[in-house]
């Protein structure tokens, strides 16, 4: 097997296992979350990844990076609501509905 094939099955795994262990923290952490309310479904749903950068996930706290996507925000939400790379649809959010999917990502473009 080429080395580069091993690269993405490694590469694959990680988002795999990523993956598994977010969905198994929200089933956690979910009970009486607001969906209504973006910056509770960020801090149930999101805020592994983007308060870290797991899994390559883009950090809250990059200004500078949604500042510069956000002039494209039906990306983003379609990003949001699809999943990509190793973030799964709806960031495991899937009682949440694409409005509220995408009020979350407006709440996350708008913060200081």
């Amino acid at each position: 097997m080429s080395d580069r094939i091993k690269k993405a099955l490694a590469i694959s795994a990680r988002a795999f296992f990523v993956t598994i262990l977010l969905g198994s923290l929200v089933a956690c952490s979910d009970q009486g979350t607001n969906l209504n309310n973006p910056m509770d479904v960020y801090q149930t749903y999101c805020f592994a990844c983007h308060d870290t950068g797991a899994a390559s996930a883009p950090v809250l706290s990059n200004r500078d990076f949604w500042q510069a996507v956000s002039n494209d925000r039906e990306r983003l939400y379609r990003v949001t609501i699809k999943g990509f790379k190793a973030m799964p649809p709806k960031g495991t959010c899937f009682d949440c509905t694409d409005q509220q999917l995408t009020q979350v990502v407006d709440w996350i473009i708008d913060q200081p």
